[in-house]
């Protein structure tokens, strides 16, 4: 068994708090079942969140579009900007801030260089 030191923000360490008082574990436990699963699992989007994007015409419109500009070879994957759903932005209104901020100004751009960085949702639609 090997020990681990870890540095978080104040804000990540009461959500991983709060997460491990849920599951009644202690805060390493928690951290080592989050990572095992994260590690383990398939990510998959929820039923409700796709079929707001299905609903979404604009947003599949956007991305169908850009689909067919990457494949033609007219822009380039950082070319692409975020999008966020409906479902993601009822979310985002309980995220705190801070880890909002860090989400928009680490992950999005970094997403932007490299759509394959971390955990990411590929969609795929029909005639595209």
């Amino acid at each position: 068994m090997k020990t681990v030191t870890m540095r978080v923000d104040d804000t990540v360490y009461q959500m991983i708090k709060l997460a491990a008082q849920g599951q009644k574990r202690n805060i390493s436990n928690f951290i080592e079942y989050a990572t095992t699963q994260y590690l383990t699992s398939s990510e998959y989007i929820e039923n409700t969140e796709m079929e707001d994007i299905l609903k979404d015409d604009i947003l599949t419109d956007n991305l169908k579009s850009g689909f067919k500009d990457l494949k033609m070879g007219i822009i380039q994957l950082s070319d692409f900007k975020i999008a966020e759903t409906k479902t993601f932005e009822k979310v985002k209104k309980h995220i705190d801030i801070k880890l909002y901020t860090k989400i928009k100004n680490i992950v999005y751009p970094q997403l932007r260089l490299n759509p394959f960085y971390g955990n990411y949702r590929l969609f795929y639609f029909k005639n595209c």
